[in-house]
């Protein structure tokens, strides 16, 4: 989408549609390529009713704070715009992979895990 605010309104729908499906308030996950920092408006729509697992993870994040790489293979990986937003769960583990296999990397974003632990109702 372009423009700031055309983007925060993605957000919001994004969130009216989980609470839609889930009205019961389930644990839930967003995850994925969401083309925006974390200091820009969509990410602050989406945390005021989730949970960034990179900051509530148990354990210090694993890997560089970047995820999209741009092929750039000996260039540091700095610009974050892919994440894992969860509600009702708890975050153990966050990690970021930069593997790559003859100084190429396998896509232009690197994959972004969360080991998440649900607690009984």
């Amino acid at each position: 989408h372009i423009g700031n605010e055309a983007r925060k309104r993605s957000a919001a729908l994004i969130l009216k549609k989980i609470a839609e499906k889930n009205p019961d308030g389930e644990p839930a996950v967003l995850m994925g390529d969401l083309n925006a920092e974390p200091e820009e408006a969509p990410i602050a729509v989406l945390k005021e009713k989730m949970k960034d697992a990179r900051e509530i993870s148990k354990e210090p994040p694993f890997g560089p704070v970047g995820t999209f790489n741009g092929f750039k293979f000996h260039e540091p990986v700095t610009r974050r715009i892919d994440y894992i937003f969860a509600t009702g769960m708890s975050v153990r583990q966050y990690a970021v992979l930069s593997d790559a296999r003859d100084c190429h990397y396998p896509s232009d974003h690197l994959p972004v895990l969360a080991r998440v632990e649900l607690s009984g109702k």
